[in-house]
Protein backbone atom coordinates (compact mmCIF):
# COMPACT_ATOMS: atom_id res chain seq x y z
CA UNK A 1 0.00 0.00 0.00
CA UNK A 2 1.35 3.41 -0.83
CA UNK A 3 -1.18 5.49 1.66
CA UNK A 4 -0.24 9.65 1.03
CA UNK A 5 -1.72 12.41 2.38
CA UNK A 6 -4.01 14.54 -0.27
CA UNK A 7 -3.72 18.16 0.15
CA UNK A 8 -7.80 18.04 0.24
CA UNK A 9 -7.72 15.89 3.57
CA UNK A 10 -6.57 18.02 6.27
CA UNK A 11 -8.55 21.45 4.63
CA UNK A 12 -11.82 18.78 4.96
CA UNK A 13 -11.22 17.61 8.65
CA UNK A 14 -10.50 21.06 9.20
CA UNK A 15 -13.52 22.56 7.65
CA UNK A 16 -15.51 19.23 9.56
CA UNK A 17 -13.87 20.10 13.18
CA UNK A 18 -14.62 23.68 12.78
CA UNK A 19 -18.35 22.88 11.48
CA UNK A 20 -18.65 20.44 14.56
CA UNK A 21 -17.13 23.23 16.86
CA UNK A 22 -14.37 21.32 17.48
CA UNK A 23 -11.18 23.66 18.10
CA UNK A 24 -8.51 22.60 16.07
CA UNK A 25 -4.68 22.64 17.68
CA UNK A 26 -3.01 21.38 15.48
CA UNK A 27 -2.17 18.16 13.08
CA UNK A 28 -0.24 15.42 13.49
CA UNK A 29 1.74 14.09 10.60
CA UNK A 30 3.10 10.07 10.95
CA UNK A 31 6.29 9.96 8.90
CA UNK A 32 6.80 7.42 7.99
CA UNK A 33 2.98 6.14 8.49
CA UNK A 34 2.44 3.86 11.11
CA UNK A 35 1.40 0.90 10.70
CA UNK A 36 2.40 0.75 7.54
CA UNK A 37 5.24 2.37 7.08
CA UNK A 38 5.66 4.13 3.69
CA UNK A 39 6.74 7.85 3.50
CA UNK A 40 5.54 11.16 2.27
CA UNK A 41 7.33 12.90 -0.47
CA UNK A 42 8.60 16.61 -0.38
CA UNK A 43 5.75 17.67 -2.52
CA UNK A 44 3.39 15.94 -0.35
CA UNK A 45 4.74 17.38 2.95
CA UNK A 46 5.00 20.68 1.14
CA UNK A 47 0.99 20.33 1.13
CA UNK A 48 0.73 20.98 5.38
CA UNK A 49 1.42 24.56 4.65
CA UNK A 50 -2.12 25.37 5.75
CA UNK A 51 -1.18 25.15 9.35
CA UNK A 52 -0.05 29.04 9.34
CA UNK A 53 -3.16 30.18 7.50
CA UNK A 54 -5.09 28.51 10.47
CA UNK A 55 -2.79 29.50 12.88
CA UNK A 56 -2.04 25.60 14.13
CA UNK A 57 1.00 23.69 15.66
CA UNK A 58 2.26 21.33 13.17
CA UNK A 59 3.41 17.83 14.93
CA UNK A 60 5.74 15.72 13.15
CA UNK A 61 6.54 12.29 14.47
CA UNK A 62 9.31 10.69 12.91
CA UNK A 63 10.46 8.25 15.36
CA UNK A 64 10.63 4.93 12.75
CA UNK A 65 12.68 6.85 10.01
CA UNK A 66 15.62 5.45 10.99
CA UNK A 67 14.50 1.74 11.38
CA UNK A 68 11.77 1.36 8.74
CA UNK A 69 13.74 2.06 4.98
CA UNK A 70 13.15 -0.19 2.33
CA UNK A 71 14.96 1.67 -0.04
CA UNK A 72 12.61 4.75 0.33
CA UNK A 73 14.21 8.61 0.81
CA UNK A 74 12.82 9.56 3.33
CA UNK A 75 12.34 13.57 3.67
CA UNK A 76 11.96 15.29 7.21
CA UNK A 77 9.28 17.87 7.23
CA UNK A 78 11.92 19.91 9.22
CA UNK A 79 14.01 19.75 6.09
CA UNK A 80 11.04 21.33 4.12
CA UNK A 81 10.12 23.65 6.40
CA UNK A 82 13.79 24.55 6.07
CA UNK A 83 13.62 24.89 2.51
CA UNK A 84 10.23 26.72 1.35
CA UNK A 85 10.23 30.02 3.04
CA UNK A 86 6.45 30.22 2.94
CA UNK A 87 6.60 27.33 5.85
CA UNK A 88 8.50 29.05 7.79
CA UNK A 89 6.38 30.08 11.27
CA UNK A 90 4.75 33.07 11.66
CA UNK A 91 5.51 34.99 14.95
CA UNK A 92 2.97 37.25 16.17
CA UNK A 93 1.39 38.68 19.76
CA UNK A 94 0.40 34.92 20.81
CA UNK A 95 4.42 33.96 20.24
CA UNK A 96 3.37 31.17 17.73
Amino acid sequence: MNFKITKEAPETAYRNAKRNNVKVKGLLIANPSNPLGTFQDRETLKDVNFINDKSIHLVCDEIYAGTVTKGDEFVSIAEVIKEEPQMQPRLGSSGL
